[in-house]
């Protein structure tokens, strides 16, 4: 009864006539007598925004490259994104299913407060630093001690983007 249902998109293959993105075609709306797809800039509504910039050296080359180190990170970005929080995020989510009839994905419903688990700066057990508490440390260790509570990741790519993170002011 717990089971996941499988849900199969085709590929995205239809066009917006408006913004020109990809959509699935269960995005599909009826709009007049027509089908169209308009989640992705509400019907032309949205037009002309600023080009996001390019992502910081080495995330650049890991999001972009086909190389095993690049294949290693996207496979676990968000095992690294999570070794690299601040705080950890915690609420109380409900998964609806699709529309009826259709083959769009499923929905996170957040009910209540959406929080945030921050502990003290200073850690009871230095070796069981966390979070934030790991930003005050040196960074080859908050490195070791983040690889150490995660094995899939590597030292190596938690100091080069603790790196970029300090090099662009964050934090």
């Amino acid at each position: 009864d717990n089971m996941v249902e499988i849900l199969a998109l085709e590929g995205m293959t239809l066009k917006c006539c408006f913004c020109g993105a990809w959509n699935f075609p269960a995005e599909q709306v009826l709009s007049g007598n027509k089908k169209r797809v308009t989640l992705c800039c509400k019907g032309g509504k949205l037009q002309d925004l600023p080009a996001l910039p390019d992502a910081p050296e080495p995330l650049r080359t890991w999001l972009r490259g086909n190389d095993a180190t690049a294949k290693h990170f996207r496979q676990n970005v968000r095992r690294y994104n999570a070794a690299l929080s601040f705080v950890s995020f915690g609420a109380s989510v409900e998964i609806k299913s699709s529309t009826p009839g259709t083959q769009a994905p499923p929905v996170a419903i957040i009910h209540g407060a959406v929080y945030h688990h921050s502990h003290p700066l200073r850690a009871d057990d230095p070796a069981n630093a966390r979070f934030a508490q790991l930003y005050l440390y040196d960074a080859a260790e908050a490195s070791q001690l983040r690889s150490n509570k995660d094995h899939v990741l590597r030292v190596d790519l938690l100091s080069q983007l603790a790196e970029m993170l300090h090099a662009i002011g964050n934090p």
